[in-house]
Formats: C-alpha cells, sequence, structure tokens
C-alpha cells in the first residue's frame, strides 16, 4: 500500500512540475484533489460493505445496509465539496490558459525588428 502511495504522488508531482506556469499546476492539482474527494468515501466503506457481510445474521445484515447509507450520505457531501474545488481548479486553469496565450501572442511582436 505505501509503495502504490509512493508512486501515485511521484507522479502527480512530476506531472504538476511539468506545467508551464503556477496557477496551471494549482488548476490540475485541484482537478487531482476533486477526483480524490470523489473516491474516498467508496474507498473507505467498501470493506465495510464487502467485509463484514461473511454471515446472515441480523448484524451482518444491518452493517451492509448501514455501510450503505454512509457511502450515499458520505458521497453526497464529498461530492459538493468536489465541485467547489473542481470549480476552483477550473477557474486556475481559465486563467493559466489566458496567460500563456496572451504570452504566445505577444511574443512574435516583442521579437520582430523595426517595431
Amino acid at each position: 500500500m505505501k509503495q502504490s502511495f509512493l508512486a501515485h504522488w511521484v507522479g502527480a508531482t512530476y506531472y504538476l512540475y511539468q506545467k508551464p506556469i503556477p496557477s496551471a499546476a494549482i488548476g490540475s492539482g485541484l482537478w487531482i484533489t476533486a477526483l480524490v474527494m470523489l473516491l474516498t468515501p467508496v474507498l473507505f466503506y467498501l470493506p465495510v460493505i464487502i467485509g463484514e457481510g461473511a454471515g446472515e445474521s441480523a448484524e451482518a445484515t444491518g452493517t451492509f445496509i448501514g455501510g450503505i447509507l454512509d457511502l450515499i450520505i458520505w458521497e453526497i457531501a464529498f461530492a459538493v465539496g468536489a465541485i467547489i474545488v473542481a470549480a476552483i481548479g477550473w477557474a486556475f486553469k481559465r486563467r493559466a490558459r489566458n496567460k500563456v496565450g496572451s504570452e504566445a501572442n505577444r511574443a512574435p511582436r516583442e521579437a520582430s525588428p523595426g517595431r
């Protein structure tokens, strides 16, 4: 588990390092965070739902139903947070795209002689 986390962390760090300006890296990082927020309740409650259902007792049934209900409630809460984080990331990425686009349009004019 630790090796997988480390590999994903190194890969995400390298991906964000390749971005041309900091606002593009922040925007992409926030999008990645929003995706992780959507997966968090599923990864947390999946072992509860699957692992405790070994028997056919009332306790196993209650654990299963409680796990499903908790998953739905927390997924809705995390989805709202993920939408907010993704919207902020979209604003950062739009700012970065506009900034990189304006620098690309400005660069040929500065390089041309006689102007």
